[in-house]
């Protein structure tokens, strides 16, 4: 099951662009702290940056997306 939400996570980031665990967390229909977990697994694949001052992570090649 994990690995599935990892695929679903990844398909999702890659073709909205979004790094944002809020919205991770809505579109794949689990908690927050969940998403944010996933969102770690991608940040150490290099699919998506770690967060910036401003609560940004960069997808992919260099789109910058609010976390908040």
């Amino acid at each position: 099951m994990h690995a599935n939400r990892i695929a679903m996570a990844r398909d999702l980031v890659t073709r909205s662009g979004s790094g944002s665990t809020n919205r991770l967390a809505r579109e794949l229909g689990i908690q927050y702290a969940y998403a944010r977990r996933i969102m770690q697994e991608l940040e150490h694949s290099g699919l998506v940056s770690a967060l910036d001052k401003r609560g940004a992570r960069t997808v992919g090649l260099g789109v910058s997306i609010s976390e908040k």
